[in-house]
């Protein structure tokens, strides 16, 4: 039988999963537009994780969360957790990359990496539960 502890760490899991998948679509998306077609870094980047925030919905909801009741209700609740983390998630992209003077992957990689976990909690505890 599972305890609490195992039920969070295994949904954790399924949570780093889909968040290994969006990390890989987001750098992806983000290097083909601005290394192959030539877009700014930052278009390329707004365009990429536009693309991520709907992916990582259905996954949160069908695989990891697997909350698939009141899904309306939900969507709200996660359209408006996401507008905080997007207009976080690129202002601190932007911020590192102008005037820090990080490369934009590195400011992307970090960025992503920190709010992952940060998202995790709040999904789970409010917008999922």
């Amino acid at each position: 039988m599972l305890d609490l502890k195992s039920l969070i760490f295994h949904k954790f899991n399924r949570y780093l999963l889909g968040g290994v998948i969006s990390y890989g679509l987001k750098l992806g998306i983000t290097a083909f537009l601005t290394e192959i077609l030539g877009w700014w870094y930052f278009s390329s980047y707004i365009t990429a994780i536009s693309s991520v925030i709907i992916f990582n919905f259905f996954f949160a909801v069908y695989v990891v969360f697997k909350a698939t009741q009141e899904k309306t209700k939900k969507f709200v609740a996660y359209t408006c957790t996401v507008c905080v983390f997007y207009a976080l998630d690129v202002l601190s992209v932007k911020f590192l990359t102008e005037f820090i003077k990080l490369h934009y992957m590195v400011s992307i990689i970090i960025i992503t990496s920190i709010l992952l976990v940060v998202k995790f909690f709040v999904y789970e505890r409010w917008v999922f539960r």
